[in-house]
């Protein structure tokens, strides 16, 4: 893991319920965020994942998923989650790098009607 500190920076915050621990790699150009809530110890879920359309295929993103399933194994955490969107070659690559795929996921969405103002 220690190879990997010199690409990435952590921030580590204890909130009331959960530790959240925010990783950034050095060029600033990929991010991601683990939660490891209180009531659920031993699970840790990524999100905000995020990588430079630049990068993609250079490796980074795996690194960096490590990174982070090294970061919930040094917090206690024997598994970790994370939602992805409906991307074909996005899961196509988790399930490559060992994540398996619980559920698909449906988003709902409602847009609000804009009123007049009346005076």
């Amino acid at each position: 893991m220690d190879q990997f500190k010199v690409m990435f920076n952590i921030q580590k915050q204890q909130w009331q319920d959960h530790i959240s621990i925010l990783i950034i790699s050095i060029d600033l150009k990929s991010s991601c965020k683990i939660r490891i809530y209180d009531d659920n110890p031993d699970l840790a879920y990524i999100s905000d994942l995020y990588g430079d359309s630049e990068q993609r295929c250079s490796g980074i993103g795996s690194k960096m998923l490590w990174f982070c399933e090294e970061c919930a194994k040094n917090n206690g955490c024997s598994k970790i989650t994370l939602i992805s969107d409906t991307n074909d070659w996005v899961r196509s690559w988790y399930k490559r790098i060992g994540y398996y795929e619980l559920s698909s996921q449906v988003v709902f969405e409602k847009k609000f009607i804009k009123y007049e103002e009346v005076s």
